[in-house]
């Protein structure tokens, strides 16, 4: 019987190793960033897509498109990713980066948004919900766990998990940058644990290949090394997690417990499965995800 933990896992830790527009006349001016940028578009309730580990805004835009139809959607991309990486070459990132959200939100008068995040990004909702509880008004976190190493160890503590979190980001700073693919049809079969589509399999290659290695490197270590499973109990914003859910990750069962003892303290939040899905859910099954979203948006 195949393990959905330690398959999920290895994807993730394989993944890891291995086009702007101009804002909308409705777009409000906005506090001066540097850990991210951030593009607009449309107008109505807020809504901030928050891209995971090396990925860039763009694995958002078809779902910015739609949701912009009644939001103004800010569209966040991750210095380092995609582009320079600016504050992010040294140091923390996590906490710098959410406090620099939470401050690009108060200043740009946004007020009680959704926050809507895909791996890393959906850990930085849930991270920026605990810290900054006033400037959130709800999170959907996609595909995220509230402790990434128990993927790798369900026994696994921060402090336990410190010295593998160490030997990844020394690999991944020695492994430098990912090569782009010369063929969607030849990627790498790490990419075939993410996404169950061709296309997507290309796109999550190219988006690692623009990654800066020392941002990835730092991240996954502060991601190996943050434990919020208990921390979560204290959420005061309604939360939603979308996770994917598929035959090639194991039992259907098994999947759900995995993602039910994770999140056994956020009594009030929501588990949506995402069936037919590998980790980027918006790119296996768009129609499930978008459908998922715009309800949470609409019940809260």
């Amino acid at each position: 019987m195949k393990n959905p933990i330690a398959a999920i896992g290895m994807a993730l830790l394989s993944f890891l190793l291995s086009a702007t527009g101009a804002p909308s006349p409705m777009a409000r001016e906005a506090a001066e960033t540097h850990r991210f940028n951030v593009e607009t578009m449309g107008s109505g309730p807020d809504v901030v897509l928050i891209p995971g580990l090396n990925s860039t805004r763009e694995v958002w835009r078809p779902t910015a498109e739609a949701l912009a139809a009644g939001h103004t959607v800010h569209l966040v991309q991750l210095a380092g990713f995609g582009s320079p990486a600016d504050a992010n070459a040294d140091g923390p990132i996590l906490d710098p980066v959410i406090d620099e959200l939470a401050a690009y939100l108060t200043a740009s008068g946004i007020e009680s948004p959704a926050i809507i995040g895909h791996s890393l990004g959906g850990f930085a909702a849930m991270r920026l919900a605990l810290r900054h509880p006033d400037t959130v008004g709800q999170i959907i976190v996609v595909d995220s766990l509230p402790f990434f190493s128990v993927l790798f160890d369900p026994a696994a503590t921060a402090e336990s998990a410190a010295p593998q979190a160490a030997q990844i980001k020394a690999m991944t700073l020695a492994m430098g940058h990912q090569a782009e693919p010369a063929d969607c049809d030849q990627v790498s079969p790490v990419f075939a644990r993410m996404s169950n589509t061709r296309e997507g399999r290309c796109l999550i290659a190219h988006w690692a290949a623009e990654a800066d290695p020392a941002v990835s490197a730092q991240l996954v270590f502060e991601l190996m090394t943050t434990d919020l499973r208990q921390a979560i109990g204290a959420l005061a914003v309604p939360t939603t997690v979308l996770y994917a859910r598929d035959p090639s990750m194991g039992p259907t069962g098994t999947i759900d417990a995995l993602w039910q003892a994770n999140y056994a303290a956020a009594t009030n939040a929501a588990l949506v499965p995402i069936d037919g899905s590998l980790h980027f859910t918006m790119l296996d099954n768009f129609d499930a995800t978008l459908a998922a979203i715009e309800r949470a948006l609409a019940a809260n």
